[in-house]
């Protein structure tokens, strides 16, 4: 485990630096023990505080922005010509890696 509350968690996991060469969140493990497992078999999770969800949402619309930043540096490297099977299949991540942190927002 991560160690502490989710919110602590979601901390440790987007701290700057921990990826060198890519921004924090974007590929790396999101520390499933401590987010997902752990409440999914205990049940339904104990209510948050509305300043928990606030940080835990802002936590996650900032991943989505460098994911979105990510997006339009590749569809920017890739307009002039048909992109490669690699920037496609980054795109499909970088995509489904968007989808993924609008279901942690609905899910907070």
């Amino acid at each position: 485990m991560c160690g502490g509350s989710r919110l602590e968690a979601l901390r440790i996991v987007v701290r700057p630096g921990r990826n060198s060469g890519r921004p924090a969140g974007l590929g790396a493990a999101r520390c499933p023990d401590t987010l997902h497992a752990a409440h999914r078999k205990a049940g339904p999770r104990a209510l948050a505080t509305v300043d928990e969800l606030k940080a835990e949402i802002a936590i996650e619309l900032d991943l989505l922005q460098q994911v979105v930043n990510e997006l339009e540096v590749l569809r920017r490297d890739v307009a002039a010509r048909e992109p490669t099977v690699r920037e496609k299949t980054a795109a499909a991540a970088f995509l489904a890696q968007f989808y993924t942190g609008i279901e942690n927002i609905l899910n907070a």
